[in-house]
């Protein structure tokens, strides 16, 4: 999937005042390092630049915005200590705003399969806070666009980074 990076969110260290986001699919495990990166990702680049320049925090309408119009993909933790030693989290929010290219089984979590959490399930109000239950889960790559224009589906392999390279 080719998107821009909105935000990203280490789950195991959560804003003030919410608790960590402890999931069935990483075994409930409550340790340091055992728990998944949320990226968010999304096709608008104006939104993309508005959370670049306001760097805005859970909370914030912007934030929200940004929710709602993304793709959430997931660095599990196995993958994300083994394959991607380079991708710490400071790491991925510095990518904000730039267009990327994630790689990555696409899957529906269904824990998040209803009207308060997935835009197209029918019922949906104004406090879902996401696009889709579909998710980028586990995210097995992650590339970075080096053109100095946009990147698409058929640019050739060198216009892409591959940022677990060093």
């Amino acid at each position: 999937m080719i998107a821009y990076l909105y935000f990203a969110e280490d789950t195991g260290n959560p804003a003030p005042g919410k608790s960590p986001n402890i999931e069935a699919c990483n075994c409930k495990l409550t340790s340091p390092n055992t728990f998944d990166y949320h990226i968010g990702i999304g096709f608008d680049a104006a939104l993309a630049s508005q959370a670049l320049a306001n760097h805005p925090k859970p909370g914030d309408p912007l934030y929200s915005q940004l929710q709602k119009n993304s793709v959430v993909a997931e660095m599990t933790p196995y993958p994300r200590t083994t394959r991607h030693p380079n991708l710490g989290i400071d790491n991925v929010k510095a990518l904000r705003r730039k267009q990327i290219k994630v790689v990555g089984q696409l899957t529906v979590d269904k824990e998040h399969f209803n009207a308060r959490e997935d835009w197209g399930f029918p019922g949906t109000t104004t406090k879902c806070w996401r696009s889709t239950a579909w998710e980028v889960h586990p995210l097995v790559k992650l590339y970075t666009c080096n053109l100095s224009s946009s990147c698409d589906g058929s640019s050739p392999d060198s216009a892409w980074t591959d940022l677990d390279q060093p």
